[in-house]
């Protein structure tokens, strides 16, 4: 199709240099007077084929999102971000938390102004969840992103060593069916590294107070010791940096109703100012530590072999 409208025009632009030809021809011949006009019509004619013509022919740029533009061969820092952030508090079987969906949306209007292309979504159950992660996952595949970044809010457990996060309508007793009715952080790094994205940022939230309430009738002791309190300590894959709001197998605080936790309202704090990863997540520890009385400390493991920002150009804080 596109062929044929080419062949059309540059069929067309012969055409109009023919009779240009032909009536200067003329002119010389003294057969006709030429238009003063005639000249500047046909080079006009010229410019407007020749510019369809291209139109058709060159494939036109992607557009990026406001804020961003294509810069192939230029730093990483102004190349498109994108981030899946998830709160759940509403749990069914579990007992529910009261600030994990003020956490997601606070992330999410936080990563946006720092040009991050942002899905938010709140009380996931396990169909839902794993759909939206998958989504995720294709769009990683689909073009390479400058950073991805998970964010989740609510609970989490660990089961022989794997770290899960749990939808709401997760039932109590799972009898080792944890992949199917909870998410396996250790799948959603896998799938995170397919995406080859120059920094992968995993962010947990999670273990927040005990996932087993007094109203369900649950005492922690009855759970087997497999299924420990708190997340796990995880090795970071190359390029990765996964933060946990705090230290592996202890539980955090869910904060204060009707407002953020602890940790995701120092994150909240930090997350815009000017130097590298490290130092920030360092004032975020610092002051997650100052809100819980030192009860709370933030946990990262990382293995970045490039510089990053949350700040850029174009970020909420200066």
């Amino acid at each position: 199709m596109m062929k044929n409208a080419a062949l059309f025009f540059l069929f067309s632009l012969a055409v109009l240099l023919a009779l240009a030809a032909c009536t200067k021809r003329a002119a010389r011949n003294g057969l006709i007077a030429p238009p003063s006009s005639s000249i500047l019509n046909v080079r006009r004619a010229e410019y407007i084929a020749a510019k369809k013509i291209r139109s058709f022919s060159d494939p036109a740029p992607e557009r990026l999102p406001s804020g961003q533009e294509n810069t192939q061969g230029k730093s990483f820092r102004t190349d498109p971000r994108l981030a899946l952030v998830i709160g759940n508090a509403g749990y069914r079987h579990w007992e529910s938390l009261d600030n994990p969906e003020n956490d997601a949306r606070a992330i999410g209007a936080a990563l946006r102004k720092l040009q991050f292309q942002v899905s938010v979504y709140t009380g996931l159950g396990i169909t839902e969840m794993h759909y939206r992660i998958q989504a995720f996952r294709e769009k990683l595949k689909r073009r390479k992103y400058s950073a991805c970044l998970f964010f989740y809010a609510g609970h989490g457990i660990q089961d022989k060593g794997e770290n899960f996060l749990l939808p709401v309508d997760a039932p109590l007793h799972l009898h080792g069916n944890w992949k199917k009715q909870a998410v396996s952080v250790s799948s959603l790094i896998s799938w995170m590294r397919e995406g080859g994205s120059n920094v992968n940022l995993v962010i947990l939230d999670a273990c927040r107070n005990s996932p087993f309430g007094k109203q369900r009738g649950v005492s922690q002791k009855l759970l087997p010791v497999r299924h420990a309190m708190g997340l796990a300590q995880m090795k970071a894959p190359s390029d990765f940096f996964i933060a946990y709001s705090t230290s592996p197998g202890e539980m955090a605080s869910d904060g204060v109703p009707g407002k953020n936790s602890p940790y995701t309202a120092a994150l909240l704090e930090h997350i815009g100012i000017r130097g590298s990863i490290e130092n920030m997540f360092k004032k975020v520890r610092k002051t997650t530590m100052e809100k819980t009385g030192g009860t709370q400390v933030s946990w990262e493991n990382t293995s970045l072999t490039v510089d990053f920002s949350f700040h850029q150009r174009g970020g909420h804080r200066k």
